[in-house]
């Protein structure tokens, strides 16, 4: 490890806390992580336990629907698990993209890098003198 692992806030449990530590090896594995991430990522961690949780509160009914209403004008509606998971999963797409989760901003992210790496190499001092200055002999 590089030791650009943030340190793992102490909020996340669970699912969170495992997602956390999969994570931050991973991109720590890609060069892809350093502590200004650790928000998004806990973030990300959060929203992670949270969707896991709400799947495995909805593998527990037999349908994901609910009637509301009785009679002709009953009607069919998502269970709120449902739609929580679903912002969730939202959330989460969301920050994948910001943390380079998806190939598409992955590459995005490594052609960014090697672009300031090769700035910073470029932009080194050189020896030659100021040419404000003349030559005094």
């Amino acid at each position: 490890m590089s030791g650009n692992i943030p340190t793992c806030p102490v909020i996340l449990k669970g699912e969170a806390k495992r997602e956390w530590k999969r994570l931050t090896e991973e991109l720590d594995n890609q060069g892809l992580i350093n502590h200004l991430d650790r928000g998004i990522l806990a973030n990300y961690c959060l929203a992670w336990g949270r969707w896991v949780e709400l799947e495995k509160q909805l593998t527990e009914f037999e349908t994901l629907w609910i009637r509301v209403g009785v009679g002709a004008s009953a009607q069919l509606h998502p269970r709120q698990e449902y739609r929580m998971a679903q912002d969730q999963l939202k959330v989460l797409k969301d920050l994948s993209v910001l943390l380079g989760l998806c190939p598409q901003s992955r590459q995005k992210l490594r052609t960014e890098i090697k672009q300031l790496e090769s700035k910073k190499k470029s932009t080194k001092p050189t020896a030659s003198k100021p040419k404000h200055l003349k030559v005094v002999s």
